[in-house]
């Protein structure tokens, strides 16, 4: 009720700030991207989120009420190129509907997927309008602090304004432990570029990101999350790949590295030490541990295959997920079953449906091949981009690098998650977009029709 409370001043204190400012109030609607349960204050439904209903009255300020009465800002136009690709996208979603078994289950499923080109669109306004995206980043850094703070709170049972949702995983403010493991795998990297940084000149925060960054893996550890501990392991591999060469071409800034590893080194074993007897790494503790010994227990590589798949234990989940959508799109080859459908028609698990845990090979099934070289097309015009966004920013290249690496870290999530459900994936995409510096410098203002 607390939190209800809160979020409800909030929000009115947010749209009041909107009509007065819409770009210095677009920043302070980033933190709510870290709450996905809903405070049920509209009475609207469960799947009411505060972030999405304030995105979309900010945007309906700015594009019906403050634009048309002042000089528009001009948008880049091949970032509306690449959201126009993700529409033909979409409307090949909404052609795959046509014969689908499950109508109502797929146009939910294609309204949470039209959702997100709003956020990206919104996150690209903002950027224009203000002339950089500094003041977007830096208020993503100050939620990821945020949520560290809460996760650690949650982890050693002190008091919190928010209610633990699940016994043995880590939620803090999101519905389920991998929507917060998504969450961190996606914010580390920014985190770590904004430390980094020699444009930011906050000290204090930037200690308060140094220590929220050497306890945001004991936080990840503790949501049992399997797919994102992976994926902050490959990002960490891939930093470690890209450092030496940006370190040689920006000087001596490895010694920023210092507060991170030197922390981490002190705060990590603590935490695990303290925690080593809590339900919440006993979990973790039989989900990871027990699980990676599972596997490095089989003694040839055919029973490793079938201990990964699961056809050992009897639920070829794994296995499944692989081969119903390609049988699905054997039958349907050019627009798949539909939308949101793989839950009705496909079997993913021995005696129930159950949702395709890969991005990929779900639209593989649901949308056929037109879905799929649409979803391709659209992938491919955002890594070209986030290629020219690193290379155009040699004055904040780290940040740079951080959002490419979280960008990356969502493609490479699509194995197992539905990353384009993910809310600050779309932020992201759309400060990339913006096709802006991250920082605004002296010969730069806002760009005008």
């Amino acid at each position: 009720m607390l939190l209800a409370s809160l979020l409800f001043l909030y929000g009115v204190w947010f749209c009041i700030k909107a009509i007065r400012d819409p770009a210095g109030a677009f920043p302070w609607l980033i933190p709510l991207v870290a709450v996905t349960r809903s405070p049920k204050l509209l009475g609207i439904g469960e799947r009411l989120i505060l972030f999405d209903f304030l995105l979309v009255v900010w945007l309906g300020l700015v594009l019906f009420i403050y634009l048309p009465g002042r000089d528009s800002v001009s948008l880049p136009r091949d970032g509306i190129l690449a959201l126009s690709s993700y529409g033909l996208f979409l409307g090949i979603c909404a052609l795959s509907l046509i014969d689908a078994q499950n109508l109502g289950g797929g146009i939910t499923v294609l309204a949470k997927f039209s959702f997100g080109p709003c956020i990206a669109l919104a996150a690209l306004i903002a950027t224009q309008m203000a002339g950089s995206s500094r003041a977007i980043l830096t208020s993503l850094v100050i939620t990821f602090c945020l949520v560290t703070l809460l996760g650690v709170l949650e982890a050693m049972g002190l008091p919190s304004i928010v209610e633990p949702r699940h016994a043995y995983r880590l939620t803090t403010t999101f519905r389920s432990p991998n929507q917060l493991g998504s969450f961190l795998f996606i914010l580390l990297p920014i985190a770590a570029g904004f430390l980094l940084s020699t444009q930011w000149r906050r000290t204090r925060l930037k200690i308060i990101t140094a220590v929220a960054l050497a306890i945001a893996p004991f936080v990840l550890l503790l949501t049992s999350s399997r797919t994102s501990l992976a994926v902050v392991v490959i990002e960490m591999v891939l930093f470690a790949l890209l450092s030496p060469f940006w370190i040689q071409s920006l000087g001596r800034k490895w010694s920023r590295l210092i507060p991170i590893v030197g922390s981490s080194l002190i705060l990590i074993p603590i935490g695990l030490y303290s925690l080593r007897e809590s339900r919440h790494f006993t979990l973790f503790r039989s989900r990871v541990f027990d699980w990676a010994r599972y596997l490095a227990g089989a003694p040839d590589l055919s029973s490793f295959v079938d201990r990964l798949t699961g056809r050992a234990s009897g639920q070829p989940f794994v296995l499944n997920t692989i081969l119903s959508p390609l049988r699905a799109v054997q039958a349907h080859p050019w627009l798949g079953i539909g939308i949101g459908n793989a839950g009705t028609v496909l079997e993913i698990l021995p005696g129930r449906s159950s949702e395709i845990h890969n991005q990929y090979l779900a639209i593989v099934g649901e949308c056929g091949i037109l879905g799929t070289l649409a979803l391709l097309l659209f992938l491919s015009l955002m890594v070209v981009k986030v290629y020219e966004f690193v290379r155009n920013e040699p004055s904040d290249r780290w940040m740079a690098i951080g959002i490419a690496l979280a960008f990356g870290a969502c493609l490479i999530s699509g194995v197992y998650i539905r990353f384009l459900r993910r809310r600050a994936f779309w932020i992201l995409l759309g400060i990339i977009l913006a096709g802006l510096p991250i920082r605004r410098r002296p010969d730069q203002g806002i760009v005008r029709a």
